[in-house]
């Protein structure tokens, strides 16, 4: 419950006897009225292993002993069947091989916090250094002595305090000349990530193989075992963020020879289902019907912009203008709409040209036609979606290739079942400052049909890729692309478990790396895995320039039902492990702090398997040395981040924050799935269900998929029978409350109001922004009301010391500079308690007590008053 009063009436509510008990109470209880957010210096030990109570090292324990995890019953299983959740962090590139004396104090600091697993990521990339591969970073079939022996350090580190390790295999390996294989198109995923092409290519698949067992079969020398069998290894990911289904897009800048392969790999697919040239015609072109009336009136722009709008979003800008195409070789009809981005920002939609107000038919099918021409080489990416939130797409998302002659488009798709009133065409153009003009635009009922060119027959093996759509050819182009995934990951799951004796359990990539097909996709190996970011940094000109980005910088808190954690809850299949492996709202966000507190809380309620905040550090030299805040996801040093990490042990490792004990399902007819990708139903595949997502509660009910034999898409909900643990208020309320009974807290625009969550009310003072993220801990399994051992983390934000915001706080100059600065709390707070003597202690970056903060014990309350004047993010409550 919230009540808003004047600060003065607050303070004298939750502080009426702290005034006469201490004058330094009543200090802190004047300035609160007037509280300026004072910023002070903090930072979190980095080889402190003082007793205290943030260490949380009775979570996790130590050595690990059995073997590696296994999933059994829907969750990660330890070898004597206990279950056991991942509190995680990424270690990424260059930071997977420290020096060999820096790793047991990484390991240290990381269990004291409550970290229990650590991912290694980007071990394969070519710009790390040291990679894999080399100290000094490239690409080469082998791994090299001196970072094995690195990693083999680290590893046995992290296992002597209980930390377990996620093991990625493929993550950015390049398949370039260093390899064997040609030089790709500049910027295209194969060219910076190795993505798509390690589906197919034999060589490619191999190689995985290869470092596969370079990794799992090798005998670690201080651990005395094999990787495979040491109970170190929690899981394996196959590929990152990897997919063949979602990248027909792809296929166009695919150079031979691998695009002969995939070609060849297609023509035998169409073999398998067709005889001849002839019969694949008739399956094509089956049920197509001629193009209808035009529905969009004026799509040669004789009377303005004939129902187009123009959509330009913060910063970026665009100018248009209507203009006669004389003289242009092969000119379109009518006048040509012409737009110039002025300014981009990174967010590709946040520049677009769209046509609102369409009525599609599901089922029915349309070819939208166009022509169109850029002032240089560049990609358009043109769809068909919902005209309001959540903006689902009902069946069109196909990028096309412009140049600077007139080229003409006919892209044909089916309406999907998310079709209706409502609908609009997007013509997105804010990922390019190159000019294009559009004319000549129509969308008409029919058409889809399918035409061959000279010499391109399934006799001949020279049937063209496609791409995969809701056209008869389409869904047999998903078809392919889908079974040749699967394929991939089955078989390379088979390899780690058979080949190589490995237990651990195996994922192939994240789920939503192609829409329902990737989750179907997981759903058949050994766990489920997601990422998200709550709004993750954009580049406008050169990208991951760390001097040159924006961000949305808003809190999470604002979003309804959960925001990103939302997205990624959708992804769970039934009867598996589930867990997110990154995860983070990235600096300079001023919202940070509300990022561990409602990811660890929601992973509880969801009973999820494990979070793993991305990332910790990304480079060898040890960051957390640092006193600043080095890069958009590092959290070795971010305060904001690191002080609610112990309180996240307490909810998700310990149990503090109970699961939730609703459900809803949604039932997916397996049959469907190809049918359902080739409708491009993408993230809104829950929508099917009959039930939208706002009837459905992440905090009350745990989100699961099953594919069965069910004839649609179903939503089954199942009520909650617990009380309420968490309250999220959206919108301009923009609150989360924490209210189990080990847990307690409040995160969003908290200040300037009395807040009750659970056992603990909030009375914080007002400041610019209002916001706050502030969290009490039961650290001896008791209850709050009954704890005699509690901790408190209270932030408002952390940025460096020469940060400079712009004026409209949505980018930085300076961000990486100076030291942390901790921006923190003044509140005054009242927890019930059966206590009889409890004091209040602030604590430094050890989590060792340094100051007494004065306190009140009556009437079941204890009652005290937290300042940025403590210099502190930490405050102990405990029995003296």
């Amino acid at each position: 419950m919230i009540r808003t009063r004047p600060l003065a009436t607050l303070l004298a509510l939750c502080l009426p006897v702290l005034a006469v008990h201490s004058a330094h109470a009543a200090d802190a209880a004047v300035d609160a009225a007037s509280d300026a957010s004072k910023p002070f210096p903090f930072a979190v030990a980095w080889d402190d292993a003082s007793p205290s109570i943030i260490d949380s090292s009775h979570l996790i324990p130590a050595p690990l002993t059995g073997g590696p995890l296994r999933a059994v019953g829907g969750h990660l299983v330890d070898q004597a069947g206990k279950r056991v959740r991942l509190l995680g962090v990424n270690l990424v590139a260059g930071a997977c091989f420290p020096d060999p004396a820096d790793a047991p104090v990484i390991a240290r600091r990381l269990r004291r916090l409550g970290v229990s697993c650590v991912r290694l990521h980007h071990m394969d990339s070519n710009w790390a250094k040291p990679n894999l591969f080399a100290m000094g970073g490239g690409v080469a079939e082998r791994p090299a002595a001196e970072t094995m022996a690195r990693l083999d350090a680290l590893i046995a580190a992290l296992a002597d305090q209980g930390i377990r390790v996620d093991l990625n295999l493929h993550v950015a390996r390049i398949y370039g000349a260093e390899l064997g294989y040609p030089k790709l198109p500049a910027g295209s995923d194969a060219a910076t990530h190795g993505k798509a092409v390690g589906f197919f290519e034999s060589h490619a698949i191999e190689l995985q193989r290869q470092f596969a067992r370079d990794l799992l079969d090798h005998v670690n020398p201080l651990r005395g075992m094999r990787l495979a069998d040491d109970p170190v290894l929690a899981m394996v990911e196959l590929v990152n963020e990897d997919t063949l289904v979602g990248a027909s897009h792809f296929f166009e800048d695919l150079p031979d020879p691998w695009r002969g392969q995939l070609t060849a790999r297609w023509n035998t697919y169409l073999k398998s289902r067709y005889p001849t040239t002839s019969a694949l015609l008739a399956a094509w072109n089956d049920g197509i019907k001629p193009t209808g009336a035009d529905l969009l009136g004026d799509g040669r722009f004789t009377s303005g912009l004939g129902g187009w709008k123009i959509e330009q979003h913060d910063s970026a800008k665009i100018e248009h203008g209507l203009e006669d195409p004389a003289g242009a070789t092969d000119r379109p009809a009518g006048r040509m709409l012409r737009l110039t981005p002025v300014k981009i920002d990174g967010s590709g939609w946040h520049l677009q040209v769209h046509r609102p107000d369409l009525t599609l038919v599901p089922g029915e099918t349309y070819t939208l036609t166009f022509a169109a021409r850029s002032a240089a080489p560049r990609k358009l990416n043109v769809s068909t979606k919902l005209d309001h939130a959540p903006w689902s797409g009902v069946g069109l998302n196909s990028t096309v290739a412009l140049d600077t002659g007139w080229k003409r488009f006919a892209l044909s798709f089916t309406a999907n079942d998310l079709a209706g009133a409502g609908n609009r065409i997007s013509l997105v153009l804010g990922d390019s400052a190159i000019e294009v003009c559009i004319a000549d635009v129509a969308l008409k009922p029919g058409g889809g049909g399918v035409t061959l060119g000279a010499g391109q027959r399934i006799e001949d093996a020279t049937i063209p890729l496609l791409d995969a759509d809701s056209s008869p050819a389409g869904r047999d182009a998903a078809a392919f692309l889908i079974a040749t995934e699967d394929a991939f990951c089955q078989d390379l799951r088979r390899f780690v478990h058979e080949d190589l004796r490995c237990q651990a359990p195996v994922l192939g990539s994240q789920a939503s790396y192609g829409g329902i097909a990737g989750l179907r996709r997981e759903s058949r190996m050994d766990m489920v895995d997601m990422h998200a970011y709550w709004q993750h940094p954009s580049f406008p000109n050169r990208g991951w320039n760390m001097d040159d980005f924006r961000i949305e910088n808003t809190p999470m808190a604002k979003a309804a039902n959960g925001g990103a954690l939302f997205g990624v809850a959708q992804f769970r299949a039934a009867g598996l492990p589930f867990t997110v492996t990154e995860y983070d709202h990235p600096a300079p966000s001023e919202y940070a702090a509300e990022t561990v507190p409602l990811a660890y809380a929601v992973a509880a309620r969801q009973d999820w398997d494990g979070v793993f905040l991305f990332d910790y550090m990304a480079t060898s030299d040890p960051a957390m040395k640092d006193s600043r805040i080095g890069a958009f996801f590092s959290c070795a040093q971010h305060p904001a981040k690191l002080a609610f990490l112990p309180i996240a042990a307490e909810m998700f490792l310990a149990g503090g924050m109970p699961m939730a004990t609703g459900r809803a399902t949604l039932e997916v007819p397996a049959a469907q799935v190809t049918s359902l990708t080739a409708q491009r139903i993408g993230y809104g595949f829950w929508r099917l269900g009959g039930a939208a997502e706002e009837k459905i509660d992440l905090l009350t009910q745990r989100l699961e998929v099953a594919f069965s034999a069910v004839p649609a898409p179903l939503i089954t909900l199942q009520a909650a029978t617990d009380a309420p643990a968490m309250a999220w208020s959206g919108g301009d309320q923009a609150r989360v409350l924490l209210q189990a009974p080990r847990v307690a807290g409040a995160i969003g625009l908290i200040r300037g109001q009395i807040v009750d969550a659970g056992a603990l009310r909030i009375a914080a003072a007002a400041s610019p922004r209002d916001f706050a993220a502030v969290a009490i801990a039961s650290r001896d399994d008791q209850p709050l009301t009954s704890s005699r051992k509690m901790l408190l983390a209270a932030v408002d934000k952390a940025e460096n010391s020469g940060l400079q915001w712009a004026a409209d706080r949505h980018s930085t100059t300076h961000s990486w500079d100076g030291t942390v600065q901790v921006t923190g709390v003044s509140a005054a707070l009242e927890l019930q308690t059966t206590a009889t003597a409890l004091s209040v202690w602030a604590l430094d970056g050890r989590g060792v007590r340094t100051t007494v903060v004065p306190s009140t014990l009556g009437d079941g309350r204890l009652r005290f008053a937290i300042s940025p004047d403590y210099h502190t993010v930490w405050y102990e409550i405990a029995a003296p």
